[in-house]
């Protein structure tokens, strides 16, 4: 996928921007485009599976990169006039545009910050935890490098749904269960990210209003729940088989979801070519390849998270897919736990 693709990334944030300053239904644009454009295109356009992309020239990585740290400025330009402007919303208008500075705060803040969390060299990182404290979830990054990608597709983590769990109690699940993982893993930090966040919170309590102060929790909020849903989707029911000497085989391709749609993908970074990124965490978002052995979501991932809310539905799509990946499987050596 060319570099340009990932043009349509920036999207939601011109939409939200423009919601901002012109209510009405533009309010609304960011959701309406992001989980009604995004998954008609997705059965619309082709599927690009290629297993081993070209290597990108420099003036390519460049602009890909350029693209992703385009997000930032966008998020929190976003975000300070939402705060600046609740107050003095009506009720229609302050609910879209929460909601849709509230999907930035997901697909930038946590999706964007969690690849550029995994780059080497300071500016990616402190990018990084930028981005998740704006999003009030700045821990995810020591949970996500330390713990997920341990623990992932075992009854370890948190942050891995088994086979028939429902979204609603994993959301609890995973926050509590991925916060307290993170204290455990780097306790000053986590603490500083919060007393951080909690200033900041006091701060626009202060400055803005309570009202300004509640909006930026609920779109928080929605930010978060989004980012659990996608982490539920990913590894749903999909577990790693224990060795002889009870540990727990090493992360392969069919432990991971991936969805091959190109809206999904070009939206998303290429988060939705999750097996390689689990198998290779440092390479970079848009070269990860198609896995021919990674088992295939029935639809992209806005689909996938709206589907998600609906458990009956959800359940009848994924289950025949993931019986056909579990029978492609080895026996396992010993009984998965």
């Amino acid at each position: 996928m060319t570099p340009v693709a990932y043009l349509a990334a920036l999207v939601p944030g011109l939409l939200a921007l423009s919601g901002l300053w012109l209510d009405g239904l533009f309010a609304w644009a960011t959701p309406l485009f992001v989980f009604g454009a995004v998954p008609i295109l997705d059965q619309v356009l082709p599927r690009q599976r290629q297993a081993h992309p070209r290597d990108r020239s420099r003036a390519e990585r460049w602009l890909t990169d350029a693209l992703l740290f385009a997000t930032v400025p966008l998020q929190i330009l976003a975000l300070l006039a939402l705060l600046w402007r609740a107050p003095g919303m009506d009720p229609v208008a302050w609910l879209g545009n929460t909601l849709s500075v509230g999907i930035l705060l997901g697909v930038y803040g946590l999706n964007v910050g969690h690849e550029l969390g995994h780059r080497r060299g300071r500016l990616g990182r402190r990018t990084a935890i930028l981005l998740m404290s704006s999003s009030l979830y700045g821990h995810f990054w020591i949970e996500h490098n330390l713990g997920h990608h341990t623990h992932v597709a075992t009854p370890r983590d948190p942050a891995s749904a088994g086979r028939g769990q429902i979204l609603y109690p994993f959301w609890i699940r995973s926050i509590v269960g991925g916060a307290r993982s993170a204290y455990t893993l780097a306790p000053r930090f986590v603490l500083g990210c919060w007393l951080g966040q909690a200033l900041a919170l006091g701060v626009v309590f202060w400055w803005f209003g309570p009202l300004a102060g509640l909006t930026w929790l609920t779109a928080a909020t929605v930010g978060i729940l989004l980012l659990e849903t996608v982490n539920f989707v990913e590894h749903y029911g999909l577990r790693r088989d224990t060795l002889p000497d009870g540990r727990y085989e090493r992360v392969k391709p069919r432990h991971s979801w991936n969805a091959e749609h190109l809206a999904g993908r070009s939206l998303l970074f290429d988060l939705p070519r999750h097996s390689d990124h689990h198998a290779n965490p440092q390479r970079p978002c848009t070269s990860l390849r198609y896995v021919d052995e990674a088992p295939q979501l029935p639809l992209g991932y806005p689909a996938m998270i709206l589907l998600a809310l609906v458990p009956p539905l959800f359940q009848r799509m994924v289950h025949p897919e993931l019986d056909r990946a579990l029978a492609a499987e080895p026996p396992p050596l010993v009984p998965s736990r």
